[in-house]
């Protein structure tokens, strides 16, 4: 790419023809060789494609951290509920926490909780429900349902309500 720059034109005189010996301040348009760098514009334009393409991976790494936060929430609320199942199964089958409940319990809160600063704190609280039925047809079998819930989102008034389920049968083996 060619560039041109402005120097002065010489000892040609006004008339242009360099006959009368005087210096001329008229300036004249000639190519520049063997300069090489950016121009001030080109420098711009690089500035804001890169501002650009950081911008667009800011926007990403937060969508990403959010996408690990719904993960987290979901493997926490599986922990608990799969926690409570083996809490049933441990349970003897006598046991008035093993007796049919005719319906969901009402909701425990259970935290899940992050160490930062050398201190807990609490990071999420989980609903948790459950609800023992009799098999209908083998008395011997009982039906363990647990739901945990949970708000997703920093903003609790319109966050989506999250709700994961686990099923067991816990067979009396007397």
């Amino acid at each position: 790419m060619e560039t041109w720059a402005l120097w002065p034109a010489g000892p040609e005189g006004p008339g242009g023809d360099g006959m009368d010996g005087a210096k001329s301040n008229r300036m004249r348009w000639l190519p520049k060789r063997g300069r090489g760098g950016f121009t001030l514009i080109e420098t711009m334009v690089a500035m804001v494609i890169l501002s650009f393409g950081l911008i667009a991976m800011l926007a990403m790494m937060t969508a990403a951290m959010a996408g690990g936060r719904v993960g987290k929430h979901g493997t926490d609320a599986a922990r608990i509920a799969r926690d409570q199942l083996e809490v049933f199964h441990r349970i003897a089958w006598t046991d008035p926490n093993m007796i049919p409940t005719g319906g969901f319990t009402p909701q425990q809160v259970v935290t899940s909780d992050v160490e930062y600063a050398g201190a807990a704190q609490q990071e999420m609280a989980y609903g948790l429900s459950w609800r023992i039925t009799n098999h209908p047809t083998d008395t011997s079998i009982r039906l363990v349902d647990v739901v945990v819930t949970w708000q997703e989102g920093d903003d609790l008034a319109g966050a989506p309500i999250r709700r994961l389920a686990m099923s067991s049968a816990r067979f009396n083996n007397p």
